[in-house]
Parts: structure tokens; C-alpha cells; sequence
């Protein structure tokens, strides 16, 4: 359940960040990549996805 509410904040900084470059798909790629991992590292790969677009 954490994660369903935590999962919200990087997902709208990417888009704030990408704006019409975001794509959803690509984001829950993201999320899913790493396998289970803490939130920081989390907010951290979806920060370097953005970073790298």
C-alpha cells in the first residue's frame, strides 16, 4: 500500500519535468526495472530516466 501512495509523487515530477514527452508506459517500465526496491532508490531511477530524456 505504500508504494501505491508513494508511486504518485515521481511519476507527476516526471511529468511536470518531460511534459509532452512523458510517456506512461516508459515510467512504469522504470518502476519495474529494478525489481523490488526502497522508495529513494525508486524516486533515484525515475530521476536518471528523466535526466537521460
Amino acid at each position: 500500500m505504500t508504494g501505491r501512495l508513494e508511486i504518485p509523487r515521481p511519476r507527476a515530477d516526471a511529468r511536470a519535468r518531460l511534459g509532452d514527452r512523458f510517456e506512461i508506459k516508459g515510467f512504469h517500465d522504470t518502476v519495474l526495472a529494478d525489481g523490488a526496491v526502497s522508495l529513494p532508490m525508486l524516486a533515484h531511477a525515475v530521476d536518471r530516466r528523466v535526466a537521460g530524456q
